[in-house]
């Protein structure tokens, strides 16, 4: 596979700390940890070739499509779901280490307190977090808020099924979704599947509260 993406990664993935895979280990929980301590999204665009881009957290003025319901509408089924599964407005990040000096252990936090997804009104969920990498409590924390901005994203998921691929959408893009009943809501993209002998498409979608 290839991988496309800034250059400015290249200086961090080949850099003095790296992180060696134990047996049976699963890849893509290194590469996730690598994403949230750059602060990027890593996707597969299905064509071989697995993409690198800023993280997408603010659906902002522009629109890449619009989805609707009724007889000109180009939604063929949608669903919305709240869950406090994985949803967290508190990150606790623990680096875990072995130096000459023996373990080592930093701990950086990241939270939201105001707002209704902040502790305030939402309560206190707390998710922690142990990583292998080296780092200082800085380090810790920067990438303790990336892992907060997806975390509390999580609260409310969107799915819906368009009645025609719009194959220009990729992971990451703001678009709009007017239901029948309430206000058009904006969202951001966070996965898509085409169904290429149809013509049809699966979108799943992260609310921007």
């Amino acid at each position: 596979a290839t991988i496309v993406g800034p250059a400015s990664l290249g200086s961090f993935v080949t850099g003095a700390d790296v992180q060696m895979l134990s047996v049976g280990e699963n890849p893509w929980g290194v590469l996730a940890s690598i994403a949230n301590r750059v602060g990027v999204d890593v996707w597969d665009d299905g064509a071989g070739k697995w993409r690198i881009t800023p993280i997408s957290n603010e659906t902002g003025p522009v629109t890449r499509a619009w989805f609707s319901t009724g007889p000109a509408g180009n939604l063929r089924a949608s669903s919305s779901g709240r869950s406090r599964k994985d949803f967290a407005n508190v990150v606790l990040l623990t680096y875990e280490y072995f130096t000459d000096s023996g373990p080592q252990k930093v701990q950086g936090v990241a939270s939201l307190s105001a707002g209704r997804l902040g502790t305030e009104i939402a309560g206190r969920r707390v998710h922690a977090v142990t990583s292998k990498w080296r780092g200082s409590a800085a380090d810790a924390t920067r990438e303790a808020e990336v892992i907060l901005s997806r975390r509390l994203s999580m609260g409310r998921r969107f799915s819906l099924e368009s009645t025609h691929a719009m194959w220009w959408l990729r992971p990451g893009d703001p678009v709009q979704v007017q239901l029948p009943l309430g206000a058009p809501e904006r969202h951001i993209i966070s996965r898509i599947d085409w169904d290429l002998p149809d013509g049809r498409e699966g979108a799943r979608l992260v609310t921007s509260w």
